[in-house]
């Protein structure tokens, strides 16, 4: 099964899929949901510094609240309940999800369909985030793997 296809299947089981992409020599690894829009009328989700394994239950989670509220979360939302540590949402603009969203996209491509995306923005080992003073410090491994699409 193609990736298309593996993708529509998942929608219409679960009400969207997860793609998890391996870190090149130009990119780190991240995941992001395809189908929210579709399904929940609500935002694609991209979480980056966790291969997909990891990053999917919370994607999964986080889609969960989405659909038992019935809305969408707010641009700044707190949730400290889904990866054993506080997590924010952020708006970003379809131009910084592009390069990462492809297959997101892609499906909607041609559709009336058109996808808003937000960041899960992930904090330090000490528990900033990158709009707090200090955020990583310690070795700048945090800005290496998750790019600040908010600011685009």
């Amino acid at each position: 099964m193609n990736i298309q296809a593996r993708t529509r299947a998942d929608i219409k089981r679960v009400g969207w899929s997860v793609i998890g992409v391996f870190a090149s020599a130009n990119s780190p690894t991240f995941a992001y949901t395809i189908g929210a829009t579709e399904t929940l009328e609500a935002p694609e989700l991209l979480l980056f510094g966790l291969r997909g394994e990891y990053a999917a239950p919370i994607l999964n989670s986080l889609n969960e609240k989405v659909r038992q509220s019935g809305q969408a979360f707010a641009d700044g939302t707190v949730v400290d309940d889904v990866a054993n540590l506080p997590c924010v949402i952020k708006d970003i603009s379809q131009l910084a999800a592009e390069p990462w969203c492809v297959q997101a996209l892609h499906l909607y491509d041609g559709t009336r369909l058109n996808p808003k995306f937000q960041m899960v923005v992930l904090p330090d080992q000490k528990g900033l985030f990158p709009w707090d003073a200090g955020y990583d410090e310690t070795d700048g491994r945090m800005r290496k793997i998750q790019p600040e699409l908010w600011k685009v």
